[in-house]
C-alpha cells in the first residue's frame, strides 16, 4: 500500500486538505497558440545614448530581451546592440560602435531589433528553453544544460542583459551546441582580435529553439545559415509578414581563433533580409573569418505568440499568465520546472504510476484533480482545492 506524506506541510494543513476533499469545507472556484513576448524596433540609436522601451504585455516574469543592429547607416563596422535595466514594464538599449579604447565610438543613428520573451512560459513548452547566467570575461564559458524538451539541435540566441563594466563594445558568443547543451561566453573587445579577460561579471540571457517542435508559422520564421569572410548573406522568408519584421541573429559556432564576432542584420523587408557576423578589425571594417554558422529569426512587431507543438503541463493561461492545467497528463519519469503561477483544475489528471514525477513551482500552486501515481511538488505556497484526489498506489507522494 502506498502512501502520502506531506513533506514540510504541518498537520493543520493535512486537516484542511481533508476538509476541502470532503467538500466539508467550501473553497474558492477553482490553444495552440500561446502568448511568450513582444517583437519591435528602435530607431534613431546614435552616438551610444541609451534610449527606453516600454513593454505593454503582462510578463509571469522578469522578460529576458533579445536584440540586433538592423540597419548599416553609419558606414563604420562593427556594431553592437546593448540591453541594460530590464524590468517587467520595460529595458532600456543602445548601438555601439567599438572603439580602440574602452567605450563606443560616435556614429550615426541605427535600429536595434529587440525581442523580449516570458521564461515562465518557455519553460512550460517543447522545443523552447531559456535561462540566464552571471559569468565574468575570463570565466572560458559557461555550459548552458537545455531540458527534455529539446529533441534536436537548437538555434541558440544569447544576449548581455547588464552593464556592470565600464568597457562598452560587448558581445556574447556560443559553441558546441548541441541537443543536450552549449557553451555560451561574452567578449569585451580588445585590439583587433581576443577579449578581454578581467571585465566584471555580466548577466547573459539565452533562448534556444528546436525547428523540430517550434512550428514556423505567419509572422514568426527563422533558420540558419553558413558564411565566412564577414560575408552578407541573403535569407528568403518563407511565411508571411504583415509588415517589415523584427529580425535578430546569432553566431552559433566558433571555428576561427579571432573572437570579437557581430551579427547585424540589413535590408529586411516582408519578403526577407541580409544577414552576416562580422569580426571587428580593430577599427572601421569587417576582417576575413572562418566559416561559422548564423542563426536568425524573424518577427511581426507587436505581442509574439507561436504553436509550440506538445506544451506540458499548461492547457491555457489565466489574466496573471497562470499556467491552467485542465485535462491529462502523462508525466512519468518528467520533471517540470514551472515560474509562474501554478493552477490544477478539478477536471485535471495527472499520471504517473510507471516512475516518479517532478515538479517544482517557484511561485504559488492550487491543486485540484486526480493524481494517479508517485509525484514530488513543491512550491512556495501551496493551497488543496476541493476536488484534490491523491491515488499513489504502490508509490509515494510528497508535497512541500
Amino acid at each position: 500500500m502506498g502512501k502520502l506524506s506531506l513533506g514540510k506541510a504541518s498537520l493543520l494543513f493535512l486537516a484542511v486538505f481533508f476538509l476541502l476533499a470532503s467538500g466539508l469545507v467550501s473553497a474558492a472556484g477553482s490553444g495552440d497558440s500561446v502568448f511568450i513576448g513582444e517583437a519591435g524596433l528602435e530607431t534613431g540609436l546614435s552616438d551610444s545614448e541609451w534610449q527606453s522601451v516600454d513593454l505593454g504585455a503582462s510578463y509571469g516574469a522578469t522578460p529576458l530581451v533579445f536584440a540586433t543592429t538592423q540597419t548599416t547607416n553609419g558606414g563604420q563596422d562593427p556594431s553592437g546592440a546593448h540591453i541594460r535595466g530590464i524590468t517587467e514594464t520595460g529595458f532600456e538599449t543602445q548601438h555601439c560602435e567599438y572603439e580602440a579604447s574602452d567605450g563606443c565610438d560616435s556614429h550615426n543613428g541605427e535600429s536595434n531589433a529587440w525581442f523580449s520573451v516570458d521564461p515562465s512560459v518557455i519553460s512550460e513548452l517543447n522545443g523552447l528553453d531559456s535561462g540566464t547566467m552571471d559569468i565574468s570575461g575570463g570565466s572560458g564559458g559557461y555550459t548552458v544544460e537545455f531540458d527534455k524538451s529539446i529533441d534536436e539541435r537548437p538555434m541558440l540566441f544569447t544576449n548581455i542583459q547588464t552593464e556592470n563594466g565600464n568597457d562598452d563594445s560587448l558581445n556574447t558568443q556560443a559553441r558546441g551546441v548541441n541537443s543536450d547543451n552549449a557553451t555560451v561566453e561574452f567578449c569585451e573587445q580588445q585590439g583587433d582580435d581576443g577579449c578581454d579577460s578581467s571585465h566584471t561579471e555580466e548577466t547573459i540571457a539565452w533562448l534556444a529553439v528546436d525547428s523540430t517542435a517550434v512550428e514556423r508559422t505567419s509572422g514568426f520564421d527563422y533558420g540558419n545559415f553558413s558564411t565566412g569572410d564577414s560575408n552578407w548573406q541573403s535569407v528568403s522568408f518563407s511565411q508571411d509578414f504583415s509588415q517589415k519584421p523584427v529580425v535578430i541573429a546569432d553566431v552559433q559556432t566558433e571555428s576561427g581563433t579571432q573572437e570579437a564576432l557581430y551579427p547585424e542584420v540589413d535590408n529586411v523587408d516582408t519578403n526577407g533580409a541580409s544577414i552576416r557576423f562580422c569580426e571587428s578589425g580593430g577599427g572601421d571594417g569587417c576582417d576575413t573569418h572562418a566559416t561559422e554558422t548564423v542563426a536568425w529569426m524573424a518577427i511581426d512587431p507587436g505581442n509574439v505568440s507561436i504553436n509550440a507543438t506538445g506544451r506540458t503541463l499548461c492547457d491555457s493561461r489565466g489574466p496573471k499568465n497562470e499556467c491552467i492545467s485542465s485535462s491529462t497528463h502523462e508525466v512519468s519519469g518528467e520533471s517540470y520546472n514551472i515560474s509562474s503561477i501554478f493552477q490544477t483544475e478539478r477536471s485535471a489528471v495527472f499520471e504517473a504510476s510507471e516512475s516518479r514525477a517532478e515538479i517544482s513551482v517557484s511561485n504559488s500552486s492550487t491543486i485540484s484533480g486526480l493524481w494517479r501515481g508517485s509525484f514530488n511538488i513543491s512550491s512556495r505556497n501551496t493551497v488543496l482545492e476541493a476536488g484534490a484526489s491523491f491515488r499513489p498506489g504502490n508509490g509515494r507522494t510528497v508535497i512541500s
